[in-house]
């Protein structure tokens, strides 16, 4: 007989369509979701924007039991709605159409995967590999582990040809290593060993416990950006054949080794003269950050993080944004300056943005550089009600509802779905304004207001 799957669409409208397995002709249970009305996160939006099959279980509905699956060009295969997978995935390079893909936009990844082809992965929450496996990312792959997102790792190699886009955090107990395009936004840890042989840019920090080599290029942060360096802090032999810094696009970096060789660099040096803008061990990180948190208490958000070390810290300015993308500082504390001990920070944001926010810390060192954190995501209430807003999806014109909200000027903006403002208009709070879509394509984009006490945004899509 055959199978259907659900379709879950807006205000829970449920009907039944027939789906193509992804193994064998058989028929599996799936779960769509229609994301953009479930409140996830915008960059969770964009870079799963076609991201509609989310794996709920067997045939007979039990969550998690059907452990083993299959996927082949064309093939989407997506967690979401808080679901946990954690059987076998295994990814072949059969069929015909787009290269495979893995999106998770909430819930996580924590079983065994078998790549016998490219996959492309969009990780917004969690991504975990067993301790004991060891995988390769073949030729035409991508791994984007996107802001407030963590991927964990044994055992982990990047092939020729391959990118991996890192804007959190990625550990490997194991080895790491890559001949394919790298660039690191945050923090990459390896508990073993670092080997890089093809494109690396270090925008942050990458750690090394058990050896360093490179033999293909690396570069750093660029001159135009006074705030960061890309720093390697490695622990083991240290070898340096490639290019390190090089040129006038080499950046910052800054290579300490905990046994250097002479000079304070690498042990092996033998690839070109490193770039005018490389250090060693100057740029030892100031804070040793354990960690960072944001929570919703009524109409306020508790912010709470603690350092183990700091050394010459000045302060930490908290910063907010409505988007990831676009920060505001919002909040100041006074840092220990000198301190090996543990030290515990509190502070509030009394005026939080209503709906999904972001929030980071920028360290200042006493000389006025700068680091950041990761970015944590909070849902809070506000102290204005929601946006509202009628017809979403809208064609031409949109109304605003903003009768809750004070009668004064209030800024409107439409961003698209990276922050990047569309559109811009005044509007009179207490009222129904309309809004004209009419200059905009077809897609889904934040529709933010901004008064003088508070910020609310939506998303909306335009038909």
């Amino acid at each position: 007989m055959q199978q259907h799957f659900y379709t879950l669409m807006q205000h829970l409208q449920v009907s039944l369509t027939p789906l193509r397995s992804f193994a064998s002709g058989k028929w599996i249970l799936v779960l769509m979701l229609w994301l953009g009305f479930l409140g996830n996160s915008p960059q969770a939006w964009a870079q799963c924007s076609n991201c509609t099959q989310l794996i709920t279980g067997d045939n007979n509905g039990t969550q998690g039991a059907r452990r083993n699956f299959a996927i082949g060009k064309g093939d989407v295969f997506c967690i979401s709605s808080g679901v946990t997978y954690t059987g076998q995935l295994t990814v072949n390079s059969t069929g015909t159409g787009a290269t495979p893909r893995i999106c998770i936009s909430s819930g996580g990844f924590n079983g065994s995967l078998v790549l016998n082809g490219p996959v492309i992965i969009d990780n917004n929450t969690s991504f975990v590999l067993p301790a004991s496996s060891s995988v390769t990312f073949p030729t035409g792959s991508s791994f984007t582990n996107n802001v407030g997102a963590t991927a964990s790792f044994n055992n982990v190699s990047f092939g020729s040809q391959t990118t991996l886009t890192n804007s959190s955090t990625i550990t490997s107990s194991g080895t790491f290593s890559s001949s394919g395009t790298i660039t690191n936004n945050y923090i990459i840890k390896s508990a073993g060993s670092f080997t890089n042989s093809g494109t690396l840019a270090n925008l942050y920090l990458i750690i090394a416990n058990s050896g360093f080599t490179n033999s293909g290029t690396i570069t750093g942060v660029v001159a135009s950006d006074n705030a960061n360096t890309g720093r390697f802090v490695v622990k083991g032999a240290s070898s340096n054949s490639g290019n390190f810094g090089v040129g006038a696009s080499g950046g910052r970096l800054d290579f300490c080794d905990a046994e250097p060789g002479a000079g304070g660099g690498f042990n092996s040096q033998t690839g070109p003269a490193v770039g005018s803008g490389v250090s060693f061990c100057k740029g030892t990180l100031p804070v040793e950050l354990v960690g960072f948190t944001a929570k919703a208490k009524g109409n306020e958000v508790a912010l709470n993080w603690s350092t183990a070390s700091e050394k010459n810290n000045a302060k930490f300015v908290v910063e907010r944004s409505a988007n990831a993308a676009d920060f505001e500082a919002v909040l100041e504390v006074a840092g220990r300056g000198n301190s090996q001990n543990t030290s515990v920070y509190a502070a509030t944001d009394q005026h939080p943005l209503a709906g999904t926010s972001y929030y980071r810390l920028r360290q200042v060192d006493r000389d006025g550089a700068a680091t950041y954190s990761s970015v944590v995501s909070v849902n809070a209430a506000g102290k204005a009600t929601a946006l509202r807003l009628y017809p979403n999806p809208a064609t031409d014109h949109l109304t605003l509802d903003l009768r809750n909200v004070p009668a004064e000027r209030c800024a409107v903006q439409v961003l698209s779905l990276t922050g990047r403002v569309l559109q811009t208009a005044q509007v009179a709070g207490g009222s129904t304004p309309e809004l004209s879509l009419s200059n905009l394509p077809s897609g889904t984009y934040l529709l933010r207001v901004r008064g003088s006490s508070f910020t609310l945004a939506q998303r909306v899509v335009k038909l």
